[in-house]
């Protein structure tokens, strides 16, 4: 099992036992779609380190990475500031 599913696995067992509350659950959610935009990083870094993908697409999905990122980056924080 890969250090992402392993750690789904362990958030998943976190909130099975732990606070079910709104803020809570949020959070989680939050911090699951930054592993996942880790992971997309980790493959496309991958995919240009193997050739599969030239430098031009690298930069368009990274761009597209980077603004996901700031996107979950922002509504974490109005989550923490309870927006």
């Amino acid at each position: 099992m890969d250090s992402g599913a392993m750690a789904l696995r362990a958030e998943y067992e976190r909130r099975r036992s732990s606070d079910p509350s709104p803020a809570a659950q949020l959070e989680a959610e939050h911090e699951h779609r930054r592993l996942a935009l880790r992971t997309e990083r980790q493959t496309i870094i991958a995919l240009r380190q193997s050739g599969e993908i030239g430098d031009d697409a690298f930069h368009i999905v990274e761009e597209e990475l980077d603004w996901v990122e700031m996107y979950v980056d922002q509504r974490a924080r109005g989550v923490q500031q309870g927006q």
